[in-house]
């Protein structure tokens, strides 16, 4: 069964127009209420898919030097980013004694968290902290939805910051990082299936317990809620990168993967980097209308910073006109393809690929320019694995600042931006990463997923193309995943301006059930992001709905 269903594929299913503009004016005036007081005041009278509305967005843009790819009109958002914790679960009831005698409530770590388990008779184990409250309202939390799981973890607050986790545990987020972490219950059934708890991992023994579970098919469940357990950042970083590198090596080779696991950006992180025998042929298709200078440029950095031994390059040409550009497709050493007809991002794509042989694919937008030297390196090499169809990558603006760290669907697809709607440094934006869309900026995927899925889709013309195939691509054995490790700087609508109409958002709105049932799930349940604001919803809020 497809990870994300359609909803266009009979008339009788999915939204209708009303359903959609309704869907929509909801969006937006959440979108209002999480704005200043000028923005909830002003926006009503503006309307949200008008002329003026788009003129003074692309003012202001202009002002700000701040581009919004794939975030339909907004007016004036905030920069904060509410990441207040919510009220704690309730305490156990009047059975909370005979509870903790079931369950063992285990605040230890590394070889004494060994031995407890490995004494223990009780059929679950809480993973917890010190303060025995604070474990036994994490039990409450988790204990009723036990039935049918072999892991249960809730989020955690760890001094002034909130661990949000995702719905689903991605394989490829979890060799990153511990991204199961605690308050865990844990079914010790399933512990011992796979060789139980090994005091060889230290001070990632629990990392690499889930690492064995997740592999061995363990049901792992998701309680979106906020536990304090009283916990602090680990006393011995050293200890636990050095030990959560073994443990991802061993989970790469236990799967036949040869690759470098090193230290990553945070003391919970690693950089595994997959080293293929030998490195396939590349197709970099790049689309084009005049604009040399930015060709030039992204031409230049692909060309003069690549230490990739084996790629082409293809430039589609959708009707350029200036003479320059004209003489410069008659010298150029690279393939040039013609591309006739009105702008559509997504037959100028498919035409660029039914033009190449390859069997790896990278779309490249003219307006980029490669930062990172071995980028095709690391977005192959983890292409290489069966589970990945597609890759993507981080972008930054002219000045470094993070425009795209991977597209999250909450509710709408927006780009995560670090220091903009995502303010934590945290392995959710510094390590490697499953997610549910990229942009097609910078992409990679290979040829024969191309193929599968037929290519993107023309009906959406200029704006969701990416992300819809991004979603087509996904199901029980295929993800998308996100590189934090390579970096590319986008000047984003530099080239084509900033096209972004209502009819391809709603096609795409309509065959996803956006705005209704639709749950990203490599994104914390409990946030929803609204232009440049993240909201954390309240406890008990329904999860499925914007």
């Amino acid at each position: 069964m497809p990870q994300f269903p359609r909803f266009d594929e009979s008339p009788r299913i999915g939204a209708s127009d009303l359903v959609l503009a309704q869907r929509w004016s909801t969006f937006h005036r959440s979108v209002r209420a999480q704005s200043g007081r000028a923005a909830q005041l002003l926006g009503p009278l503006i309307g949200d898919d008008t002329r003026r509305r788009r003129w003074l967005e692309r003012y202001l843009s202009r002002r700000a030097g701040v581009s919004h790819d794939h975030e339909p009109a907004i007016f004036l958002p905030n920069r904060s980013v509410l990441f207040a914790p919510v009220a704690e679960p309730p305490s156990l009831a009047d059975d909370a004694q005979r509870l903790s005698q079931e369950v063992l409530l285990s605040d230890r770590t590394g070889e004494s968290l060994v031995t407890d388990v490995e004494a223990s008779e009780e059929e679950w184990v809480l993973l917890a902290g010190p303060n025995v409250a604070a474990a036994h309202r994490a039990l409450a939390l988790l204990w009723p939805y036990r039935h049918g799981a072999d892991v249960l973890f809730a989020d955690e607050l760890i001094g002034d910051a909130v661990h949000f986790k995702t719905a689903h545990v991605g394989p490829h987020s979890l060799l990153s990082s511990n991204v199961v972490g605690r308050p865990t219950l844990v079914r010790r059934s399933a512990v011992a299936a796979v060789g139980g708890l090994r005091a060889t991992a230290g001070a990632a023994a629990e990392h690499d317990l889930f690492l064995r579970l997740h592999e061995q098919g363990a049901r792992f469940h998701h309680v979106p809620s906020i536990v304090d357990l009283g916990r602090h950042v680990d006393s011995d970083p050293t200890s636990l990168t050095a030990d959560t590198i073994d443990v991802v090596r061993e989970a790469l080779t236990r799967r036949g993967v040869e690759a470098e696991v090193r230290p990553g950006p945070l003391a919970d992180v690693v950089d595994w980097h997959v080293t293929p025998p030998t490195w396939p042929a590349v197709d970099i298709i790049i689309p084009t209308r005049d604009r040399l200078e930015l060709l030039e440029r992204c031409l230049a950095s692909v060309t003069e910073r690549s230490t990739y031994p084996n790629y082409t390059i293809t430039i589609l040409d959708n009707d350029s006109a200036e003479p320059a550009t004209l003489d410069y497709f008659t010298r150029t050493p690279h393939h040039v393809v013609r591309c006739p007809g009105p702008f559509n991002y997504a037959a100028i794509m498919n035409r660029g690929v039914a033009a190449t042989t390859a069997p790896i694919i990278v779309m490249l937008n003219n307006d980029t320019v490669v930062e990172t030297p071995d980028w095709l390196e690391r977005m192959v090499g983890a292409l290489t694995l069966d589970d990945v169809a597609l890759v993507g990558c981080r972008q930054v603006d002219g000045l470094g600042r993070h425009d795209h760290d991977g597209i999250v669907l909450a509710p709408y697809p927006q780009h995560l931006r670090f220091g903009d709607n995502w303010l934590q440094r945290d392995a959710y934006v510094d390590a490697r990463r499953d997610v549910t869309a990229v942009t097609g900026a910078v992409a990679a995927l290979r040829r024969t997923e191309w193929d599968r899925v037929g290519g993107m889709d023309e009906t959406l013309a200029v704006v969701m193309n990416d992300v819809d195939l991004c979603l087509r691509l996904q199901d029980e054995r295929h993800f998308v995943l996100y590189l934090p490790d390579v970096v590319v700087r986008h000047d984003a609508s530099s080239s084509r301006g900033r096209l972004d109409p209502l009819a391809d958002r709603n096609i795409f709105v309509r065959r996803w059930d956006i705005f209704g049932s639709f749950v990203d799930p490599f994104f914390p349940e409990r946030l929803r992001l609204y232009g440049r604001t993240m909201v954390a919803l309240p406890e008990g809020a329904p999860t499925s709905t914007p």
